[in-house]
């Protein structure tokens, strides 16, 4: 099997390939649109509808990789968030992966003179920055989206092609899904059911999310109230409505940190009046969230996720021209 690396398009026929990838229509330029442009990444935004041989071709080929991949065909309803990255800074993440392993790109700082960029990695770096957008695109993950989703899936389907997993650009996908939640001021979740490592890249990005907003959260209503470190109240809800998890996955991220704390409620004096009827005595249980093991937690954590972060000033927003507007504006007045 022959697979054009630009298209995803796939033939058994040597001859027809080499005589394909000249000509491939999507060589100098991806379909859609971009939305995220880093000095390294970005992620374009294709329509399903309005590139669907495109699409399908991109869902066979993530089946190779994926066992619950089960939708190729279908894919009108969907748009495709395209991770991609320069023929050129391919070879400069390589040579800086292999110096740095599990590093998705290089970070301000990194190297080995005293912990600043060496030299030579900044001129292989600044050599090709300016070439970035210049230079053929190529795909290494994507994830999908269903268009219109009534149990508010942000995701639908995500897959960093093997030659570059262990960099963390899961994690950066992840991050735009939930960047799109925020945006559309909706809670979201990504579709069941997940891979093993899909559930374990997401269960790391739910843990340091949580546990940051905890941090933060504590550290605000400490100073607020002078310092006193007294117990602090705030739910599953309120940690949902700050960081646009899903209620359940939130648990499942407590339960991964071990920060749950199960707690035994004594029944008090008359209560036995108010239990339903048939329901068995014993005392009532509840969950509390130990601020202490989601420190030890995060102190662990500390240095060891790597990997491009999502920054919100590289993201992209389309804005509407002046024909749209006046639409807009007429129906309202409708």
């Amino acid at each position: 099997m022959y697979i054009c690396d630009t298209c995803m398009a796939y033939t058994d026929v040597p001859t027809d390939m080499a005589t394909h990838m000249p000509r491939c229509r999507y060589k100098n330029e991806l379909p859609g649109r971009v939305v995220y442009n880093s000095p390294y990444y970005q992620i374009r935004k294709v329509d399903g509808s309005k590139h669907q041989f495109y699409a399908q071709c991109l869902s066979l080929f993530a089946k190779l990789f994926l066992d619950s991949k089960s939708i190729f065909f279908s894919v009108q309803n969907f748009d495709f968030y395209l991770l991609t990255v320069s023929v050129a800074n391919i070879r400069v993440l390589d040579k800086l992966a292999t110096n740095y392993p599990k590093s998705g790109a290089p970070a301000p700082g990194s190297g080995d003179a005293g912990g600043k960029q060496t030299e030579a990695e900044y001129d292989l770096v600044t050599a090709v920055e300016s070439e970035s957008n210049l230079s053929e695109q190529r795909v290494i993950g994507f994830f999908s989206k269903e268009r219109v989703s009534f149990d508010n899936f942000n995701l639908a389907c995500i897959n960093v092609f093997p030659p570059f997993q262990k960099r963390g650009l899961g994690r950066l996908l992840i991050s735009y899904s939930y960047y799109l939640s925020r945006k559309a001021h909706v809670v979201g979740t990504p579709e069941r059911p997940l891979s093993q490592h899909g559930l374990a890249s997401y269960l790391s990005y739910w843990s340091s999310v949580v546990a940051d907003c905890l941090l933060k959260y504590t550290s605000d209503n400490t100073s607020t109230n002078g310092g006193s470190k007294q117990s602090q109240r705030i739910s599953i809800q309120d940690i949902s409505d700050m960081t646009y998890i899903m209620n359940q996955d939130i648990v499942l991220a407590l339960q991964s940190m071990n920060a749950l704390v199960k707690e035994e409620i004594k029944e008090e004096e008359g209560s036995t009046s108010r239990r339903k009827p048939g329901a068995t005595a014993g005392p009532a249980v509840r969950y509390t969230i130990s601020l202490p093991r989601i420190q030890e937690w995060h102190a662990r954590r500390q240095g060891k996720v790597a990997g491009p972060t999502l920054i919100e000033g590289y993201c992209l927003v389309r804005k509407r021209t002046k024909k749209q507007l006046k639409s807009v504006i007429s129906k309202r007045k409708r």
